[in-house]
Parts: C-alpha cells; sequence; structure tokens
C-alpha cells in the first residue's frame, strides 16, 4: 500500500525491520514470562520420583547469552 502510494523503498525496508524486531521482542519476553510460570508449577504437577525437579530453574547465563 505505502509502495503504491509513492513511499521509498528504504523507508520501508525500515518499517518491516522495526516491525520484526518489536515482535521479536514481544515474543521473547511473552515466552520468559512463560517459562517462568512454567518453572514455578512444574514441581507441582511433576512426578515426585523425577530427579532434581526441586533445582529447575531459568539459568541467568543462558538467558543473557540467548537475548543476544
Amino acid at each position: 500500500m505505502r509502495l503504491t502510494l509513492g513511499a521509498p523503498r528504504g523507508r520501508l525496508v525500515r518499517q518491516v525491520l522495526a516491525e520484526s524486531v518489536l515482535l521479536g521482542l514481544v515474543g521473547g519476553l511473552a515466552g520468559t514470562l512463560l517459562a517462568g510460570l512454567a518453572i514455578d508449577l512444574l514441581p507441582a504437577l511433576g512426578p515426585a520420583e523425577l530427579p532434581r525437579l526441586d533445582s529447575v530453574g531459568m539459568n541467568t547465563v543462558v538467558l543473557s547469552f540467548a537475548l543476544v
């Protein structure tokens, strides 16, 4: 639509990139929040005989590496 209205290609590329980055950030944040909730619920829902279930958690080093 913008192309037919005369928008330059550079502006269209910037818009698509900005939308993609925003969508990726929102998806990453939602996934991190859901993972945190799931980790909190896992000991209550998982079987008691599962080894080291109480030590499951999010590793900040791995999380920060994934964000970069």
